[in-house]
């Protein structure tokens, strides 16, 4: 933040100054003004030589270091581990770079379940119709909203033998894909939601992490740093590892470290109390 910030100052007021040099020299203003005008340019330019150039070769040495150390520390790190990813939040380019960084550790990604931006007023208004369906599947369920959730957390985490992805990705509740045959190692939640839409945090992430949890399942909650609106304040009560960088270079190997991590909330931005990368749990 600190280099951007820099940067776009000295390019703003490289602008402003170029542009009153030409002000000044088309409206005739006082010569001496002028000169001073080009001095502070000349200034600025030798300031911005000095100090941002090196800056951006630095942070590209630092991006081009980071991009390697997933491949040559963290290979093979998750081999044999079983992950689901559920999307939660708007950011699907976020999903693609965890689990780029998930498999490069050598996890096995099984499945990923998209979670529709609707679920929450869809899962309202259509509930008897999914609870019908669902207690077709299971007789015994309880015919409360809850029920979905739990059933959605089981078939992601415990896996689906029964055709309740099926029945709720026919209600436009979810969408699926991948194995969902057997069980997982953890399920990933990549959140976070754009300014366009509010937060579904404490309607969908909350509730399903509790059930997840509640299976005895391991849950996990990612989000871009770039997120519009953060739902990992909304998570802080569960106790579980969140990142809020997970799509940077950085946050590659936050997400790799994540999987066998105490709870705690990591990355860079305020919602990172635990500091920048996940601490491994003692075994």
């Amino acid at each position: 933040m600190g280099f951007r910030y820099h940067l776009v100052t000295l390019t703003a007021m490289l602008l402003a100054l170029g542009l009153g040099v030409l002000l000044g020299a088309s409206s005739g203003v006082k010569s001496s003004i002028v000169e001073k005008q080009t001095a502070a340019l000349s200034s600025l330019r030798q300031q911005f030589d000095r100090d941002i150039v090196p800056l951006r070769e630095q942070n590209s040495r630092y991006s081009t270091f980071a991009n390697s150390v997933p491949a040559a520390m963290l290979a093979g790190k998750l081999s044999n581990y079983r992950i689901a990813l559920v999307q939660t939040g708007d950011y699907a380019d976020c999903v693609r770079k965890v689990r780029d960084a998930l498999e490069q550790a050598g996890a096995s990604v099984a499945n990923t379940t998209i979670v529709e931006r609707m679920f929450p007023a869809q899962s309202t208004a259509k509930k008897a119709e999914i609870l019908s369906k669902l207690q077709s599947l299971h007789p015994a369920a309880p015919s409360d909203q809850l029920s979905i959730m739990h059933v959605l957390a089981s078939a992601i985490a415990k896996g689906d033998t029964t055709g309740d992805l099926d029945a709720l990705d026919g209600a436009k509740l979810i969408q699926k894909d991948g194995d969902y045959s057997r069980s997982v190692d953890a399920v990933i939640l990549v959140g976070g939601a754009s300014e366009e839409f509010e937060s579904r945090a404490e309607k969908v992430d909350l509730p399903l992490i509790n059930e997840i949890k509640a299976l005895g399942a391991k849950a996990i909650e990612f989000e871009p740093e770039t997120t519009g609106i953060s739902y990992i304040p909304a998570l802080r009560s569960l106790d579980i590892v969140t990142v809020d960088n997970a799509d940077t270079d950085i946050g590659r190997i936050a997400v790799v470290l994540a999987i066998n991590a105490v709870s705690g909330d990591y990355g860079t931005k305020k919602t990172a109390r635990s500091g920048p990368l996940p601490m491994p749990a003692v075994r």
